[in-house]
């Protein structure tokens, strides 16, 4: 129960030596929050209120850098939800409930530029409201209409991805961000 009450700010800095591999240290953070309807991080929600998903890759080195596998990220089990329920057993199992939005179109792009202490952003809100939606360059959150809010219990949403760097060392990334819908 503990872990449910877990901050959903997720910050992970990828740390890299600069002594041995010659990379900057840090090269970037990658930021995940769930945000209530006023904008506020939290991880317990009220039965019938919208989640506001965000995601943020900050570029921490000195350099440009530039992601080569963005679409790839984006595109599996990116945001993933998971409803965690007991079943017949007593063993806790985990339900996929699915994502906080319906689609995803993805650019055929080479690579993502990102300045020196920019970012990339991208919101998606799970009863799918275009206002606090955004994108990243070229692509395009879709939502179907009249979608429901997700019912009282334990979640968490999870995903795993790697970068690909057009200049460094491909650098992986694991969330696991667990949430209360009262």
């Amino acid at each position: 129960m503990k872990l449910l009450i877990t901050s959903t700010t997720m910050v992970i800095l990828m740390l890299i030596s600069c002594t041995d591999d010659g990379f900057p240290d840090p090269l970037v953070e990658v930021q995940f929050n769930l945000l209530n309807e006023a904008g506020i991080p939290t991880s317990t929600f009220n039965k019938g209120e919208d989640i506001l998903y965000r995601y943020c890759l900050t570029n921490r080195s000195e350099t440009l850098l530039v992601v080569t596998n963005l679409q790839e990220i984006i595109g599996n089990d990116f945001m993933l939800t998971l409803q965690l329920i007991y079943g017949d057993d007593g063993v806790l199992v985990e339900r996929i409930i699915g994502f906080p939005y319906d689609g995803i179109r993805i650019p055929d792009k080479f690579g993502y530029a990102i300045e020196t202490l920019d970012s990339l952003v991208m919101q998606a809100i799970w009863k799918g409201n275009l206002e606090n939606t955004k994108y990243i360059d070229g692509f395009v959150i879709e939502y179907k209409s009249n979608r429901n809010s997700l019912s009282s219990g334990k979640y968490k949403v999870e995903f795993e991805h790697a970068f690909t760097f057009t200049k460094y060392a491909d650098k992986v990334v694991q969330i696991e961000n667990p949430f209360i819908i009262l």
